[in-house]
């Protein structure tokens, strides 16, 4: 069993389609599964950490169709699924926050101060999708002097579930194609 970390999937969100170079919202949620399915095995923990999507029956499909035992850290675009009946059966735990040994895991990163860090080593959030544009260079370079914080967004961890180790992989590589190692 490998424990494992994604966020931001937004599945059937017309809104994501500029941050997934204008990629069909059938065809990411198709490379999803697959993408999802050959990284993690079904004994995995893998924690959604927000931003699921629209609830709508093509998403929850999608859900049912990934591999591992699904835990739901709420994003701010969740409210709805919160609502929803059959999210149990989907996740089999769901939390605003969740501290996991060391680990502190929750969707946006702004809200870190509001916990205890106290024997924390690694901060796994979601949140921001990219950091490319002009409006999120501060958030890319509060991300690359944070030596705690990884982004488990999909968009930029090869739209799989990553353990903490690719997540810091994938980290070093944004940031030296960002040019801030």
């Amino acid at each position: 069993m490998t424990v494992r970390y994604c966020s931001d999937s937004h599945l059937h969100d017309v809104v994501s389609l500029d941050w997934r170079n204008n990629m069909d919202v059938n065809d990411y949620a198709q490379m999803l599964i697959h993408n999802w399915n050959e990284s993690t095995a079904s004994d995995d923990t893998v924690y959604f950490v927000g931003d699921i999507g629209r609830l709508c029956p093509l998403s929850v499909d999608v859900l049912h169709q990934l591999k591992g035992n699904k835990i739901l850290v709420i994003g701010n675009h969740d409210a709805e699924w919160l609502e929803y009946p059959e999210t149990h059966k989907i996740f089999v735990e769901c939390f605003t926050a969740v501290r996991q040994d060391n680990v502190l895991i929750l969707h946006d990163p702004a809200d870190v101060p509001a916990y205890d860090l106290d024997g924390v080593d690694f901060i796994i959030h979601g949140h921001h999708h990219q950091y490319d544009s002009n409006n999120m260079r501060a958030e890319l370079l509060a991300y690359a002097r944070d030596v705690h914080r990884y982004n488990c967004c999909l968009d930029l961890n090869k739209n799989k579930p990553c353990t903490i180790q690719e997540l810091m992989t994938n980290k070093a590589v944004l940031l030296d194609r960002m040019a801030l190692t």
